[in-house]
């Protein structure tokens, strides 16, 4: 995911990488997907609206990429 966001930034893509819910520094705790769905939800919905017109590519790894495929 890391090498995506830097090839992203690098063709001058708008790139967010986050964390899902107590993962790092964020705040919650893990649920069992339900929960990180609309985590990342909300992260396409603000991306989506800070970029309007520009195409949404969404990945992941191992676990981001269920969530991602979920969504």
């Amino acid at each position: 995911v890391q090498t995506l966001a830097r090839c992203f930034t690098a063709m001058h893509c708008v790139t967010w990488r986050v964390n899902f819910r107590g993962v790092g520094a964020s705040e919650g705790v893990y649920d069992d997907g339900r929960g990180e769905l609309d985590d990342f939800r909300a992260l396409a919905a603000h991306a989506r609206a800070d970029t309007p017109g520009l195409p949404l590519m969404l990945g992941g790894f191992s676990f981001g990429g269920y969530v991602v495929s979920r969504l």
